[in-house]
């Protein structure tokens, strides 16, 4: 219900026009009051992010930079401006990353000065509920080298102003080093912090995290969540939550929208336990991912670069993983009949199966390439429940020689607070695969990729998967034995939508909840005479020599050493900052296609209203 209108003028593109200004829950009317006028502008609360009292005036803002110059100036006046951020109706029902959103202003003026500032309080009302009672205050960390080294201009054009403009405060700390973010936050005082944002790529927001939950006060802070405005190469968390364009990411903020988010618990031999927002990958997508550092320059682009050079030479490595599916529901003791079983390249995957705990025959390893298993019938482990004695296997020798520990062992020293029990830890490293708890399924193959994705896009330009969400309580696992490069090709570049292409022939899908990775050659510890590795950011990874054929780990877009691995889910653990028009897939998918009205910061009745003035953010 609106509230009754009040006298105001709206400026359009040539003239004052009256009219009368309401307000109600989630939208901003006017209505030209000119008689048999029909001209009528409608703001969706999504939109408006700022209002500043203002001069008279009939010319727009220039800049949004501008704006905040002044916007503290004007002591006295009846004329206010509103500021909004519109999206074209293409970018909220597409997969193009494109459409850049588009900032306008609205200059209105009121009978008096008193009746302006009551307005304005009104409409800061519609830009956060509490934004009388609560001052936000946002800890930022910025990289000044991420990516095309454009973070220090993202601050000057967007945060300053943006943050001026919607009234929160801020304290900037400038990264020193690549553990700058994980000891910050471990050590530093947060208690005044309504967000914790970085300007960067992901690599950053994944140190700050994991300092932030190595806290052993962590809890106290649960509430307050985390942001990301972009200024990396891939920022794929970012175009995740809709806040890929650095303006959408900090009016975002100055609204406080924000949801729950998951994220993957992962645990290694001989390393604390660590956290993962975005995705694991090992393969092509990480191959391609940690060598195309040499195109930082490039941006974004690198990645399509380096893709289509890496794809003329297709790598693929041998490996075992073991999953738990995510729908409970399935009976997964039957028999898997010869349809069902996913095809790959034309031949049958072979799960690697016990029944009752005894093995069927096999002619040695089962692989990929070996077709179906004699008895052509295919079922996932069912063993009886684990035993709570320590048995032999509990801790075996690797093979560069050093003992692996049982997860519950590697996690006592690094636990957060609050972190649920993980599906895989009384899971002993290497898999006995006679001892794996009911309803988990064994592959073992040559793999071309293996993506572990907690978020739909890795990139600005590669959904990796469509239907993944970021607080949907599983993680999708999307792998390929496939070396068709025409096959693949379309799924890297984006041609066509990536979920219809997981077909179990070429790229396979599953939702799970827990997964354990376990490459045939793994990466050498260094000796102390061995020559240091390129710097990587991830303070938790050891010294690791690359060896041929082994590949890389890419965690968040960070490299880490190729090694047996365990991933959990861990169910909205944090929160992350989203835009306004930010939407879960599953949402997504029950709704029309049709474009929502609120796409856009005003929709106009009559063509004589037909132009904000237009306001840019930078010039």
């Amino acid at each position: 219900m609106l509230a009754g209108g009040s006298p105001v003028k709206l400026y359009t593109s040539s003239e004052w026009l009256e009219g009368s200004l309401s307000m109600g829950k989630d939208l901003l009317v006017w209505i030209d009051s000119t008689p048999k006028s029909v001209n009528k502008l409608v703001i969706s609360k999504k939109a408006i992010f700022s209002v500043i009292l203002t001069e008279k005036h009939t010319k727009a803002f220039k800049t949004i930079k501008e704006a905040a110059k002044i916007s503290d100036s004007t002591k006295e006046s009846c004329c206010f401006t509103i500021f909004t951020i519109s999206r074209n109706d293409s970018s909220t029902n597409s997969n193009d990353n494109n459409d850049r959103p588009v900032c306008d202003s609205w200059s209105f003026s009121a009978k008096d000065h008193a009746s302006a500032l009551s307005l304005i309080k009104q409409i800061q009302v519609l830009i956060r509920p509490d934004y009388h009672s609560r001052q936000l205050y946002s800890l930022v960390l910025i990289n000044h080298t991420s990516g095309k080294r454009k973070a220090s201009k993202i601050l000057k054009d967007f945060v300053e102003p943006v943050f001026k403009l919607g009234n929160v405060k801020y304290d900037i700390h400038e990264t020193t080093g690549p553990d700058f973010a994980y000891d910050f936050m471990l050590s530093h005082d947060l208690s005044k912090y309504t967000s914790f944002c970085t300007i960067s790529g992901d690599g950053l927001l994944h140190q700050m995290i994991n300092g932030f939950l190595s806290r052993p006060d962590s809890l106290k802070f649960k509430q307050v969540p985390f942001a990301v405005i972009p200024a990396g190469s891939g920022n794929g968390l970012a175009w995740s939550v809709d806040c890929g364009w650095p303006e959408l990411a900090c009016i975002s903020i100055v609204k406080n929208y924000s949801q729950p988010m998951d994220l993957m618990a992962i645990t290694r031999p001989n390393h604390p336990l660590m956290f993962c927002f975005l995705s694991v990958t090992y393969g092509y997508v990480a191959d391609v991912d940690i060598e195309s550092e040499k195109f930082r320059a490039f941006g974004s682009a690198r990645m399509d670069i380096y893709g289509v050079l890496r794809l003329l030479s297709l790598r693929q490595y041998n490996a075992k993983i073991h999953y738990l599916p995510a729908n409970k529901s399935v009976e997964l003791n039957q028999n898997f009949s010869t349809s069902s079983v996913p095809v790959i390249n034309g031949k049958q995957i072979n799960y690697i199966t016990s029944v009752n705990g005894i093995d069927p025959p096999t002619d040695g390893n089962l692989k990929l390439e070996n077709g179906t298993n004699p008895q052509n019938e295919f079922s996932v482990h069912q063993p009886s429940p684990l035993k709570n004695s320590t048995s032999p296997s509990d801790s075996v020798n690797s093979s560069s020689g050093s003992s692996l520990l049982k997860s519950s062992d590697m996690l006592q020293s690094s636990r957060p607070h609050g972190l649920p029990s993980l599906k895989s830890a009384g899971i002993s490293l290497p898999v006995d695969k006679a001892l794996l708890p009911q309803n988990w399924v064994s592959l073992e193959g040559s793999f071309t990729f293996i993506n572990i994705l907690n978020a739909p896009w890795l990139s600005k330009s590669f959904l990796s998967c469509q239907s993944t969400d970021i607080n949907d309580g599983v993680i999708d696992l999307i792998w390929s034995t496939s070396k068709s490069r025409s096959k693949l090709l379309p799924y890297f570049t984006g041609s066509q939508n990536p979920d219809s292409m997981f077909d179990n022939v070429n790229i396979n899908h599953e939702k799970i909840t827990s997964i354990i990775i376990e490459p045939e050659k793994r990466a050498k510890p260094l000796t102390p005479t061995s020559p240091l590795p390129e710097s990587n950011p991830q303070s938790q990874n050891k010294p690791y020599e690359i060896v041929k054929g082994v590949g890389i780990y890419s965690l968040d877009g960070e490299a880490a050493p190729v090694d047996f691995i365990k991933i959990d889910l861990v169910p909205s653990f944090v929160k992350i900052m989203t835009s306004p028009w930010f939407e879960n897939p599953r949402n997504k998918r029950q709704k029309s296609k049709t474009p929502r009205a609120d796409s856009k910061a005003a929709l106009f009745s009559y063509s004589a209203v037909s132009k904000s003035n237009s306001t840019e953010f930078s010039k």
